[in-house]
């Protein structure tokens, strides 16, 4: 019965994994600038992370952002580390930093 339970859980998690990648957020209009809510995921070091992200761009056009994400995939990080790289936003590809923790917890910001 405990192994039933576990099974209808990860279910459970996999059918709402798969219908968050499926959203198809749409922007919102706040003082000229437009807002997006929605899945993010990086690929760093042979790992993979998915997680939440929001972006906003101004009306003339600066575009700030982050993405807090934990490890789906790989071997993750042993220490915490920095990392910078050029990610796509919703509008186009801007320069990120952030940092990785050792728990898989990935933190990544762009100010463009």
């Amino acid at each position: 019965m405990k192994n039933l339970t576990r099974v209808t859980q990860l279910s459970i998690l996999a059918v709402l994994g798969v219908a968050c990648l499926l959203l198809d957020p749409k922007p919102i209009a706040a003082d000229g600038a437009e807002v997006i809510d929605g899945p993010c995921s990086v690929s760093w070091n042979g790992s993979f992370y998915t997680g939440d992200g929001h972006w906003v761009r101004t009306p003339g056009g600066r575009i700030n952002g982050h993405c807090h994400a934990t490890l789906v995939s790989g071997p993750g990080e042993s220490k915490l580390i920095h990392i910078s790289f050029d990610g796509v936003t919703p509008w186009g590809v801007t320069p990120h930093s952030g940092v990785i923790t050792p728990s898989g917890v990935l933190n990544v910001r762009t100010n463009d």
